[in-house]
């Protein structure tokens, strides 16, 4: 796409407009900030979405896919666009600039001939050394410093989301996943409210773990965190794990896995959604799984954190 103007800025725009309305103009279902809403990107039943205040700004979260941003990110992937494209058709659509042709058409319909080549959100960060307060949470799980330099997590203190920085309010980690994609991680907040706890960049074909599996072996567990990952690989077994606990492993991955391992078993939360997919393994590809006794806490390395000796037998 060519664009004759000179080129927009987000500073533009914010003089003008409020994050808030841009939000609300893009997003249905939006009532207010922190409240759940559903998708405005697929069909849903139960509210997975909020908008939330970092600072001075305004920034969504899907909690379905851990993926997120500010309003612009949010027109890239409505409109598959790249930044300064977003940047026009917000500009278009409230009158600050004419408006582009295609910003009003529905998304997934676009006609390909115009589909602008999609910018993918890209995370960077700043390690720090770690501290007694950022090993104590690990150690609880029976997690040393050696564990997690040999599996790529680090202790940060800022992060990037794009153009935009964030100072970790309390401890915070990054998974790194480089491997899969550049500039790709996951960010742990664990003592931070719920909606920013954790951000992740990945797509639901990443396998975590996956990297570190044996060519062949007995047994393979399928779990829900990189955490669980961890806690199951420093036990001796063999384990992996989507990038959310609502995301399954890929077919195609699953089917390779099948003929590397003799058994595949799940073991996820204890919880609603933990037992949900659980049930979608067990009925879709006939693999079974066991959850933790209530007593024991919710996943594998609750197990381990309250002194619970875990050992699985085929």
């Amino acid at each position: 796409m060519i664009i004759k103007e000179d080129k927009i800025t987000f500073e533009d725009i914010l003089a003008k407009v409020s994050e808030e309305d841009i939000f609300r103009n893009y997003i249905p279902d939006f009532i207010e900030i922190k409240k759940m809403f559903c998708s405005p990107f697929k069909k849903e039943n139960n509210p997975s979405c909020s908008i939330f205040r970092n600072g001075s700004r305004l920034f969504y979260k899907d909690f379905s896919s851990g993926n997120g941003g500010d309003c612009f990110n949010l027109i890239q992937v409505k409109y598959n666009c790249n930044y300064q494209e977003s940047l026009n058709i917000v500009a278009g659509d409230f009158g600050i600039r004419k408006k582009m042709s295609y910003s009003t058409m529905i998304p997934g319909i676009i006609p390909k001939s115009i589909i602008p080549k999609s910018v993918e959100t890209k995370i960077k960060i700043r390690s720090c050394p770690w501290t007694k307060e950022g090993l104590d949470y690990w150690k609880q799980y029976h997690i040393t410093q050696a564990d997690l330099e040999k599996y790529k997590v680090t202790q940060i203190d800022y992060y990037w989301i794009n153009y935009n920085r964030f100072k970790c309010k309390t401890i915070a980690f990054a998974y790194d996943f480089n491997w899969y994609k550049p500039y790709s991680y996951q960010i742990l907040q664990p003592y931070e409210e719920r909606v920013n706890k954790w951000y992740s960049n990945t797509d639901s074909k990443l396998v975590m773990g996956l990297d570190y599996l044996p060519e062949i072996g007995e047994l393979l567990i399928i779990t829900s965190s990189y955490k669980d990952f961890i806690t199951l690989s420093k036990l001796g077994y063999c384990a992996i794990s989507p990038k959310s606990e609502s995301t399954l492993i890929p077919e195609i991955i699953l089917t390779d896995l099948a003929t590397r391992f003799d058994n595949i078993i799940t073991w996820m939360n204890n919880d609603d959604i933990g037992l949900k997919y659980k049930k979608i393994y067990e009925d879709r590809y006939g693999i079974l799984g066991i959850v933790n006794p209530i007593e024991w806490g919710s996943d594998p390395s609750d197990a381990v954190k309250n002194g619970y000796d875990i050992k699985i037998l085929i």
